[in-house]
């Protein structure tokens, strides 16, 4: 009976030990589940700034694009007033305000730089007329 009895104790022991092993263990698995968790929240919110910033940048290149075809518009109905003039021939990348400036500098003996800001005050004052009628 004796024996039995320390045996019952030493079973009871191991046992013990084996629940306080297992207890670390969950302990432990619980600490890797929360970390991973966690580590899931910040990939989420990762992956939301992503496509946050996906739609912030699809919407900067619509406006670009957008103002770019706008600029060119503008450029264009400038490119068509300067063109007005007879005997001026239109070539590409060249300096229309340059090229009339001259034109007429040597026509009215003046300036050229006083010329370009005489066109460039009536090109503002045309358009703005044109955009309010």
């Amino acid at each position: 009976r004796e024996v039995m009895k320390t045996e019952l104790k030493l079973e009871i022991e191991e046992m013990k030990m084996e629940i306080k092993n297992l207890d670390e263990k969950i302990d432990s698995i619980q600490k890797a589940t929360k970390k991973n968790e966690e580590k899931m929240k910040i990939i989420e919110q990762s992956e939301k700034n992503e496509k946050k910033l996906g739609l912030i940048e699809y919407k900067i290149k619509t406006d670009n694009k957008e103002t770019e075809e706008a600029l060119i518009h503008l450029e264009m109905d400038r490119a068509s007033y300067y063109l007005r003039f007879q005997n001026v021939e239109e070539s590409r990348e060249e300096d229309l305000t340059s090229m009339m400036a001259e034109i007429l500098a040597d026509f009215l003996q003046r300036d050229k730089e006083e010329i370009i800001r005489e066109i460039d005050d009536i090109y503002r004052v045309h358009t703005s007329y044109a955009r309010r009628h």
